[in-house]
């Protein structure tokens, strides 16, 4: 009796590992997501906003597609929280790079933080969970309707983090 309750156990383990790896490896499959910060109508935009939990974020301008003439814009970004300024960095259309990630919501999109440099700083001093204000002054507004988006990778481990 006591081997076959041992040899029970062994075969639920056996059946079981495999289960659990399966579901590891697909909840560390990296998925892209997209949130609205801002509508970008005023000379300044601002909002608060809290960092999902993830990697990998961007800020990206998404304009009403398609845009009647080409498309010009030039601001200063900063991120602060609670009156500390944590990132601050000028945004142009000459130092974007476009996207696709907004073209399901008839968006034409600009990533701003494509440089390197930028993508390291943000996933760097922000933090998962905490509230953040950003604010955006523009010396050239961007074209009516157009809107500032947070994207980021999360994986199904990210979900379980807390602070989310």
């Amino acid at each position: 009796m006591r081997n076959k309750k041992l040899r029970l156990f062994f075969m639920l383990c056996a059946a079981l590992v495999p289960f659990g790896f399966c579901f590891y490896f697909v909840a560390s499959i990296p998925a892209p997501l997209n949130r609205r910060l801002l509508p970008c109508n005023s000379s300044v935009s601002r909002a608060s906003f809290v960092l999902p939990a993830g990697s990998r974020y961007n800020l990206a301008l998404g304009v009403p597609y398609p845009a009647s003439s080409p498309v010009a814009f030039r601001g200063l970004v900063t991120i602060s929280q609670h009156g500390h300024i944590v990132r601050t960095f000028p945004i142009s259309r000459d130092n974007s790079r476009t996207c696709n990630w907004l073209h399901r919501l008839n968006l034409e999109g600009y990533i701003l933080t494509w440089q390197h440099q930028r993508l390291a700083e943000l996933d760097s001093s922000l933090e998962s969970g905490q509230t953040y204000d950003i604010s955006v002054q523009w010396a050239q507004k961007p074209p009516g309707g157009s809107s500032l988006w947070l994207s980021w990778l999360q994986t199904g481990l990210d979900w379980l983090k807390p602070n989310i």
